[in-house]
């Protein structure tokens, strides 16, 4: 009311990927693109993905995206693992806490859910947080999704008529993001790349280039193998295990 700027976390204090914030967008947005990118998104014959799966770091500003045609909890609960198994694979070995709000696609603002995905997150180090209904305490990746309509789907839609076309868009849009100068507290219109430069993080250009991730093609293996309805609860060492297993595929560099 008063006007004055206050910071959601004291980010002198906490260290890169300690704290993080996750959030989903739909791509298909009347108000945030122009009518024939709009029209292209929303092509049955070209099939292009309609939503994007977005991880900030409050820190240093990376991010880690993905993309799928489904909104599920299951793909929710196996992105956040593929990311924070993507930063321990780079030695990052703080406990990690992600924060993020209710909706179905991640927990349903349900206690029990949050406490079975704590329970599948706590091998990994990571604990997540619900937001409690307060959207400023995921504002940061919020405001991200702007600068996707911006500097993204509008001007290089026109340029993307194929899913290999997106693919692409998509991956070199990821890595442009993560070396862009932000303007965020703490930043001091330093990149994430440069900012975990900063903090003496030595593989930070390999962190930055976290691969394109279409989640339907990655995990809909392992659902056709293991529905989760019925595995879930019974299987989910295995989950784990055979998810790490397809991931390190995926992840193979890029030439």
């Amino acid at each position: 009311v008063n006007g004055e700027r206050r910071a959601l976390y004291n980010y002198a204090e906490i260290g890169a990927f300690e704290q993080l914030q996750y959030d989903t967008k739909e791509i298909l947005d009347q108000h945030a693109l122009p009518k024939e990118i709009y029209q292209k998104f929303n092509s049955r014959r070209l099939n292009l993905p309609k939503y994007q799966w977005t991880i900030v770091d409050a820190k240093t500003k990376t991010r880690f995206l993905a993309w799928s045609y489904t909104l599920t909890s299951f793909y929710g609960l196996k992105f956040l693992q593929t990311v924070i198994l993507w930063l321990r694979a780079h030695n990052i070995q703080n406990n990690i806490k992600t924060r993020m709000d209710g909706g179905t696609e991640f927990f349903s603002a349900s206690e029990r859910k949050l406490a079975d995905w704590n329970e599948q997150l706590r091998p990994l180090g990571a604990v997540a947080e619900w937001t409690g209904g307060a959207k400023w305490k995921n504002n940061l990746v919020e405001r991200t999704h702007r600068i996707d309509d911006e500097e993204f789907y509008c001007p290089r839609g026109g340029h993307i008529n194929s899913n290999s076309d997106f693919l692409v868009e998509g991956q070199y849009w990821n890595f442009y993001y993560n070396r862009r100068s932000s303007d965020g507290i703490g930043m001091n219109g330093m990149s994430p790349k440069d900012r975990l430069d900063s903090l003496g993080i030595y593989n930070a250009d390999q962190i930055c280039s976290f691969p394109m991730l279409i989640l339907d093609s990655l995990f809909n293996p392992l659902l056709e193998t293991f529905p989760q309805a019925q595995s879930q609860n019974v299987l989910t060492p295995y989950h784990l295990k055979l998810t790490m297993g397809i991931i390190a595929s995926a992840m193979m560099p890029i030439v």
